[in-house]
Formats: structure tokens, C-alpha cells, sequence
């Protein structure tokens, strides 16, 4: 499987809410990081977060950038009421994560002073 087949696995099974399939491509001892809230989970901890985490959520990859070591894909992340830009990156050893670091952003407007400023002409 290339690095691109594995990231594009790893959110079919997040769309699908398959998380037990996840584990399969992980290594044992991958860690997993969330470094907007300061978090770090093994794979059996990054596994219950997810299913535990509330509201029916739907997955679409936008983007998918092949490195070196792994891919960093650029996914949308909604459900009924919030939306988020999940930018993940994968490092990838052997057909499998080795690491995940994932920062997420709110999608929503932008804030009122820098609308105003772009709404300013230029001189």
C-alpha cells in the first residue's frame, strides 16, 4: 500500500466510523498528537477519543501531499452544526503510521476587523 492509499484509509475508516479498523495501520507503539489542545494518545486512547466523540461527523480529503517521510492531507471535518480544516501529517515507516500530528481549525468567518480592513482600498 503506498503512503497515500494508507492516509486515504485512515479517513475512510473515520468517515465510516470503523475505528477498531484504524488499529491495523498504526504500529503498536505510534503516537498520536493533537498539539491545539496539548493532547498525546497511544493508539488504543486516540481509538476511544474518537469513538466516543460525539455527533455523526463526515470526513471529505481535499488535499493530499506526499513527503519524504509520510503525507500530510488537508481534510474537511463537519456534522450538523461545526466544521473544521483537519490538517494531518503522517509519518510513515513501512506501510504504516508511525506518527500522526493533527491541528484543527474552526472554518467560519472572518473576524469583523480584518473584513473591514480587506473591504479598504488599497493605496
Amino acid at each position: 500500500m503506498t503512503k497515500k492509499e494508507i492516509a486515504y484509509q485512515f479517513w475512510n475508516h473515520m468517515t465510516n466510523q470503523h475505528f477498531q479498523e484504524l488499529e491495523h495501520l498504526f504500529y503498536e507503539d505510534a503516537v498520536i498528537q493533537w498539539p491545539n489542545t496539548n493532547e498525546i494518545f497511544s493508539v488504543k486512547q486516540f481509538i476511544i477519543a474518537n469513538a466516543s466523540y460525539p455527533g455523526e461527523w463526515k470526513e471529505t480529503v481535499k488535499s493530499v501531499y506526499e513527503i519524504e517521510q509520510g503525507v500530510i492531507t488537508e481534510t474537511l471535518v463537519e456534522d450538523k452544526e461545526m466544521s473544521f480544516i483537519a490538517i494531518s501529517i503522517f509519518q510513515i515507516k513501512e506501510h504504516k503510521i508511525a506518527t500522526l500530528k493533527e491541528f484543527w481549525s474552526p472554518n467560519g468567518e472572518a473576524p469583523a476587523w480584518r473584513k473591514a480592513l480587506l473591504q479598504k482600498e488599497v493605496t
